[in-house]
């Protein structure tokens, strides 16, 4: 299994981009960390933004965008290339691509908002007894189908499965497979 980090600019940020932030369909695209390294490069030259050492000086755009009005840095401050990188990643808002083998020799591949949540199993007493149920959500967030692991683990565990939409208020879809 692979972890890629991908940015995806605002609004506010989009002039370093240019023309590559607007992706296909409207929606904006996201960039892998040397990309976004590579537009803040080619930004600095096509506005003669080069200092001495490395550096660049600070525009209108990257002290806005970048620094807070509390901070000390103002228009034609010199600051290291490395540091202004760091914060327009800082910035930016921050995805995953997971990329993980198929046993037929395939990839799949998913994309998501912000960190990796962990797959977590949890299990509960369902009622007075010996009767368990185990609870297994976010498992789509790692490229696996609930259905077809629910039937994989019916077969080899010999056990009822459900899939159950999770009510989390949050935005994507969530589901969670039970074992009886």
């Amino acid at each position: 299994m692979r972890v890629e980090w991908l940015y995806k600019t605002g609004s506010y940020l989009r002039p370093i981009f240019g023309e590559a932030a607007a992706g296909r369909g409207g929606t904006d695209k996201l960039f892998g960390a040397a990309e976004v390294r590579a537009h803040l490069e080619a930004y600095v030259a096509r506005e003669g933004l080069a200092a001495e050492g490395g550096g660049l000086r600070l525009d209108k755009l990257l002290k806005g965008g970048l620094y807070n009005k509390t901070e000390p840095q103002e228009v034609g401050d010199a600051e290291g290339f490395e540091d202004v990188l760091d914060r327009l990643l800082g910035k930016l808002a921050r995805h995953h691509k997971l990329t993980r083998a198929l046993p037929s020799g395939g990839e799949v591949q998913t994309v998501g908002k912000g960190e990796i949540k962990k797959i977590s199993m949890m299990a509960e007493d369902r009622h007075i007894g010996r009767k368990f149920i185990t609870r297994i959500v976010n498992l789509e967030q790692y490229g696996i189908d609930p259905e077809e692991f629910a039937s994989t683990m019916q077969k080899k565990f010999q056990a009822g499965f459900q899939i159950v939409k999770a009510r989390a208020p949050t935005r994507g879809s969530r589901s969670s497979s039970r074992a009886r």
